[in-house]
């Protein structure tokens, strides 16, 4: 369960069921994810970050924009700091930050 490789795979499931529709099971998945990378990978360890984006989109995805946006960008506070501005990862996050600000109805910063 604590393998780099688990916790990978366990996190681009949730993803996927997301995609899918499977909100209820991407979310379980999602939050158990993002605790298991933190605990055995650290806060700033690229797999948690990650892990932590995909539950952000989870988040936004089931309606809980607010927690989705809190999450996101704290995120992306480290993701800058571990990865860099210009890292697909960095700006991945940077997009679902302004979707979620315009779900929230904040469009200047959305944009």
């Amino acid at each position: 369960d604590e393998h780099i490789g688990t916790l990978v795979t366990a996190y681009s499931l949730a993803a996927t069921l997301s995609a899918l529709g499977h909100y209820e099971q991407a979310y379980r998945l999602g939050e158990e994810t993002l605790l298991r990378c933190r605990r055995v990978l650290g806060d700033e360890h690229i797999g948690t970050l990650i892990s932590a984006g995909v539950f952000a989109s989870v988040l936004r995805q089931v309606g809980q924009y607010e927690q989705a946006r809190e999450l996101a960008e704290d995120t992306l506070v480290r993701m800058r700091r571990v990865l860099g501005d210009e890292h697909p990862e960095t700006l991945r996050l940077v997009r679902s930050i302004a979707v979620v600000r315009a779900y929230l109805g904040d469009h200047d910063q959305a944009r």
